[in-house]
């Protein structure tokens, strides 16, 4: 019978059950190189992650600004901020709204400041 150490090893093994596995062309033959990359996608999610809520607060900070200067906003210009998901857009569209007079100023100042601008009629 198989001790608790040796399940964990044989699920990383190939269907064969006899070749070592292998990731990014490197076979797994050790622990230190499972926890390795155990560190690594732990760093990958974290990093991913942060981008997650650096885009999700500039939008949110974006939207709030807009509401509180121009409370009859068109309903596609926050549709299309929601849809964004380039933090430096969502940057410059952010500068825009503080500086734009109206919502329709806004609009038009943001499709300046990028021409990927998706705030379109």
């Amino acid at each position: 019978m198989y001790g608790i150490g040796c399940v964990h090893i044989a699920l990383f093994y190939t269907s064969d059950g006899c070749s070592p596995p292998t990731w990014e062309g490197r076979a797994v033959n050790s622990v230190s190189a499972m926890l390795e990359w155990k560190s690594e996608g732990r760093a990958e999610g974290f990093a991913e992650g942060m981008a997650v809520g650096m885009q999700e607060a500039r939008r949110s900070d974006l939207l709030k600004i807009l509401r509180l200067r121009f409370p009859d906003i068109p309903s596609d210009i926050p549709t299309g901020i929601r849809g964004m998901k380039d933090l430096d857009q969502l940057s410059r569209w952010l500068e825009v709204a503080l500086t734009a007079p109206t919502s329709e100023m806004f609009r038009a100042m943001a499709q300046d400041a990028d021409g990927r601008a998706n705030l379109r009629r």
